[in-house]
């Protein structure tokens, strides 16, 4: 089968060589690569179309429709999809394509490993659902487009939503479920992600794609069950005025939940060293209190556009 593969880029000229790279040292190459640029004002466009195979369109607009124009784009029967600020194994193609060419899966998920170089970069790792740890096989992480190859007739069937800029693929794989598609875990197929930089940044990245959940309506159950965690422990620590040994109820409830928040935590930080674990610690309350606010005032900024455009 002809594989395409697509990504969509805008302002990663730092990120677009390394990317590049691990495309070249894949074990199986793309009969083609198209690149969707949305205007860069960094010189992103100009360096992938140095990349022979390589194909730039440039377009403005969000990334699903900067995918949904690529795979429209597309000669493949199987599309793959990997983003800027990625950097692919080099079978990763080869294991994801492999179970749509077989006839096993209509989309293949592979997974993200994170780049590790600080203690709140482990701090990320051990919060975020975006990673596989093969300790703890039960908890799946979320799919995503940032590593990710499917038949081009599931496309054809519900496409990328473009009236969302954020957890698209979110969206999109939870129409692909409800279609009876077939989606595979391939976790062999992994790609490299650069995490963020910054607590700014962490609570920029977690508002922006709950406010696409919300205006998507996915997941309710689990934001209400979120709501209702931290409206019961505010109306303790209000009821401690009175009552003060709510505030310790309240306290210990947060603090037990905190600590659910890190089965990931020995796996992460195993062979980093002691100064690094302590400071690893020091940042998950802090981390995890900030994303939290994120995901709550994204999910209802984005419940609060979605009423408004039914109106």
């Amino acid at each position: 089968m002809k594989v395409s593969l697509i990504t969509a880029v805008k302002d990663e000229a730092t990120t677009a060589r390394r990317l590049i790279r691990s495309i070249r040292d894949q074990s199986r190459q793309p009969d083609e690569w198209l690149v969707v640029d949305g205007w860069s004002n960094d010189g992103t466009a100009e360096v992938f179309e140095r990349e022979p195979n390589c194909r730039v369109i440039r377009e403005a607009g969000n990334i699903a429709y900067a995918r949904n124009l690529a795979v429209s784009e597309a000669a493949g029967e199987v599309i793959a999809v990997i983003d800027g600020g990625c950097a692919a194994d080099p079978d990763w193609l080869s294991r994801l394509v492999e179970p749509l060419e077989h006839g096993q899966a209509d989309i293949a998920a592979g997974v993200t490993v994170p780049e590790i170089f600080r203690p709140f970069d482990i701090a990320q790792w051990v919060l975020l659902d975006q990673f596989q740890v093969a300790a703890f096989a039960a908890r799946q992480p979320a799919l995503s487009s940032r590593s990710v190859a499917f038949l081009k007739t599931a496309w054809e069937r519900c496409r990328y939503p473009e009236w969302l800029d954020h957890s698209e693929d979110a969206w999109l794989f939870e129409q692909w479920r409800h279609l009876g598609l077939k989606i595979l875990r391939v976790p062999e197929a992994a790609v490299h992600w650069t995490l963020r930089a910054s607590v700014g940044q962490w609570f920029e990245q977690h508002f922006r794609y709950m406010r696409g959940q919300g205006r998507a309506g996915l997941f309710c159950r689990r934001h209400s069950a979120r709501f209702l965690f931290y409206g019961a422990v505010a109306a303790l620590l209000l009821a401690s005025f009175r009552v003060p040994w709510a505030a310790l109820v309240g306290v210990g409830a947060w603090v037990s939940y905190c600590g659910l928040s890190l089965v990931r935590f020995p796996v992460a930080v195993r062979g980093s060293s002691a100064m690094s674990k302590v400071k690893t610690l020091a940042w998950l309350p802090v981390m995890l209190l900030t994303m939290d606010v994120a995901k709550s005032a994204g999910y209802l900024s984005g419940q609060l556009e979605r009423m408004a455009s039914r109106r």
